[in-house]
């Protein structure tokens, strides 16, 4: 149970870490502007701001901005498909332009991204306002972290283990419909498993926890 805890909180820390990423960029000067004043110039400046973010950074796939219609005006992948997807009823999209304050931000289940090549990804929302203001939204920023290459590697600590104990363990997040998220063994993501008895109270319990 400790050693289960230990790990959740890694994946935690990480994940929190791409939230700070989020609001930061959805804060940036070219994302507002790109918003504020949509021209050529604009938008060129933050497609180029969003593709530096993830040249430099290798956490995440993809980087786009949505504008208060769930258009896509600007995306750090020039060929992305997403750029041609309408966002405006996408409960994520939703969720950030009802949000009233700054420092919100969003994430759902991780998902086999369509848009992505089918990649295991968690996306991050956030609104996007001038900046240190609170209030409604003029877009939506969004990060999609790439799940797939970095969670199953941080579940995988073997300084975690003895040489022996690693030989022998097995780890995976698995959701509430009994599906893997991330395993250290190479399973496939959505597989699922049949967990053993008692699962779901030692499940409850690290949630109370």
């Amino acid at each position: 149970m400790e050693l289960a805890q230990a790990l959740i909180q890694n994946v935690t820390r990480h994940i929190y870490g791409r939230s700070i990423d989020l609001r930061l960029m959805a804060s940036d000067a070219e994302i507002i502007a790109a918003l504020t004043d949509p021209s050529p110039q604009t938008i060129a400046a933050a497609d180029a701001r969003l593709a530096s973010l993830t040249a430099v950074s290798p956490y995440y796939v993809n980087a786009f901005l949505a504008n208060d219609a769930g258009k896509v005006v600007a995306a750090s992948d020039p060929n992305a498909r997403v750029r041609s997807v309408d966002l405006s009823d996408a409960p994520q999209y939703l969720n950030a332009m009802r949000s009233l304050r700054r420092d919100d931000w969003f994430t759902d289940e991780v998902w086999l991204n369509p848009y992505s090549d089918h990649r295991a990804v968690l996306v991050f929302v956030a609104g996007v306002r001038p900046r240190g203001r609170d209030g409604r939204p003029l877009g939506a920023f969004y990060l999609e972290f790439d799940w797939e290459a970095h969670i199953p590697t941080i579940i995988s600590d073997k300084s975690l283990f003895g040489e022996r104990d690693w030989g022998r363990t097995s780890i995976s997040i698995v959701d509430q419909a009994d599906r893997i998220v991330a395993t250290s063994t190479g399973k496939r993501h959505g597989e699922h498993v049949a967990l053993p008895p008692r699962s779901e109270e030692h499940t409850s319990e690290l949630q109370s926890h």
